[in-house]
């Protein structure tokens, strides 16, 4: 804690200093002053939790200095020390709500005993400051929770909130900012993510507003802005590009090791701000446009700001048929720079899309990671036993959160595909002729190996003998493998039944590849898709 001594006595002042053990009483701080003005000024640059003054003093009075001290900081309590039994100034004493009022010459066991006395308050005083804090902070979190439901009103149960002292009332104007982080909060230190909630909280107040906020479902965020007048779009785009920035800086900051805490390095969050209405009833409204805008949000690049009010024109949901088509011929005839434009071509197509849903984004990723791996085991690239089984493609873009993380996805894995083919020997070019025709024609039952030696122009024994010494199996052994692998793709769409599976991947009886499946899986195709889905 820190105490201020003014006395007009330097021999009192380091008499004080030099007897007193300071530290053990809890005093870690001690400002002095030759009187009163002085003594005030001190006050005012370094508010003090504790004040031991002389009453008479040139200048200005410690009775005056005091008064006025406690202007500042009404619950710092004052302890005078005075060799005049003056009635009136004992008055001013106990209007002042002084904890002692000791004479001079100093007994040093009573002064002792006033210090005790004034750090027990300045402590108790701090635990109830404390705990007031906590439960107003809980109180308006719990109420911004509440002003997201539709049921909302006033007379209804509601947190122990003043809302005169919040400025809410009927004609109140809000709009509800939800932040979207990429790591969930409770992984951010206390002090670090009170330090972000202050920060933010000064930005709206610098643009003239105020606000409740709760956080939710650990990433989210959730900021009532609100004012007597009604927040404009314009103000609301201004108050999100300075959130932006903050996050940019602090991000920055990180970079340069600026920022000592390592738990505050984040990237921008995506910020959305739902539409203005007015009245805390139809705050629900707000939320709720916000929340839509949000889902919008995934085909947006990282820390991108959305607003509801701002006119954009909507992208038609793209044709993403060419690509899917062309990128396993990419794969298979082992270009990958083509491949790699695809790719890019498509999170074009895709960037800032408001025509699509997020699962059909994942739905197009997913395809096409099923066929970068169904290329690895066609050309035998892949050297690591189960690594296909390990690394799930539907687990992988399940946790993708963005389009970007999608696109980073994929791209990682075309990069993993370059580097197998880097290491791969050339491949047979009648082998190549082979596995282009099977793909392009695995769904025909019909499909066979004399169908296949006409296709490439050789004998059917010298096409089998060849391809087994070529890839170490046999080419009905290979068409199997590669239809039930087209198979597992389409398993992993609920929309596709098992029985229409079949008969795309090239069987007729639905028994048959049920067994078959279960043969070179281990489990039934209904097993295979519970597992994939769950």
């Amino acid at each position: 804690m820190r105490l201020l001594i003014a006395d007009d006595e330097n021999l009192t002042r380091e008499g004080l200093l030099q007897s007193i053990d300071w530290p053990s009483l809890g005093i870690s701080e001690i400002l002095q002053a030759d009187d009163g003005q002085n003594g005030l000024a001190l006050a005012r640059k370094s508010l003090p939790d504790i004040v031991l003054t002389d009453v008479r003093m040139p200048r200005m009075s410690g009775i005056e200095m005091s008064e006025r001290i406690q202007q500042l900081n009404p619950d710092c309590p004052i302890i005078f020390m005075s060799g005049y039994s003056d009635k009136e100034y004992l008055k001013a004493a106990i209007k002042l709500r002084a904890v002692r009022y000791v004479e001079k010459p100093i007994d040093t066991e009573e002064l002792i005993e006033a210090i005790q006395e004034a750090v027990r308050s300045v402590s108790e005083k701090q635990r109830q400051n404390q705990t007031y804090e906590l439960f107003q902070k809980e109180a308006a979190s719990q109420l911004a929770l509440w002003l997201t439901r539709p049921d909302f009103t006033f007379s209804s149960p509601k947190p122990l909130l003043n809302y005169h002292a919040l400025s809410i009332g009927s004609s109140t104007c809000f709009s509800t900012l939800i932040l979207k982080f990429h790591r969930q909060l409770s992984d951010f230190a206390e002090t670090d993510l009170s330090f972000i909630l202050q920060q933010l909280d000064a930005l709206v107040k610098k643009r003239g507003f105020r606000q409740v906020h709760t956080l939710k479902n650990e990433a989210f965020l959730i900021m009532h802005i609100y004012g007597s007048e009604r927040i404009s779009s314009y103000v609301i785009a201004c108050l999100c590009k300075d959130i932006h920035r903050f996050f940019t800086h602090i991000s920055k900051n990180n970079m340069e090791n600026t920022v000592h805490s390592d738990t505050l390095y984040l990237q921008p969050p995506y910020i959305v701000a739902g539409k203005t209405v007015t009245g805390p009833e139809k705050v629900s409204l707000s939320y709720r446009s916000a929340v839509i805008l949000l889902q919008n949000a995934f085909f947006y690049p990282n820390g991108s700001i959305l607003i509801q009010d701002q006119e954009e024109d909507a992208k038609a949901a793209p044709n993403t048929d060419t690509i899917l088509e062309q990128f396993p011929s990419c794969l298979l005839s082992k270009d990958a720079k083509s491949a790699y434009m695809l790719a890019q071509q498509l999170y074009k197509s895709l960037l800032y899309q408001r025509n699509m849903l997020p699962t059909q984004a994942k739905d197009i990723y997913y395809k096409l990671l099923m066929h970068i791996n169904t290329t690895i085991y066609q050309l035998k690239l892949s050297v690591i036993p189960g690594q296909l089984v390990q690394d799930s493609p539907m687990g992988l873009v399940t946790r993708c959160s963005s389009l970007d993380a999608l696109s980073k996805l994929l791209t990682d894995k075309l990069g993993e595909f370059e580097e197998l083919l880097s290491h791969a020997p050339s491949e047979n070019s009648t082998v190549f002729l082979i596995r282009d025709y099977i793909e392009k024609r695995f769904g025909d039952n019909n499909l066979s190996i004399k169908e296949i030696s006409e296709h490439v122009h050789l004998s059917c024994s010298y096409i089998c003998t060849m391809f087994k010494t070529e890839t170490g199996q046999t080419l009905n052994q290979y068409i199997t493998e590669y239809r039930i692998e087209k198979a597992k793709m389409l398993l992993a769409d609920p929309r596709n039944k098992i029985t229409e599976i079949s008969s795309r991947v090239g069987y007729t009886d639905g028994n048959y590849f049920s067994k078959s499946f279960k043969k070179a899986v281990g489990l039934s195709p209904s097993e295979y898709r519970e597992r994939e889905l769950s």
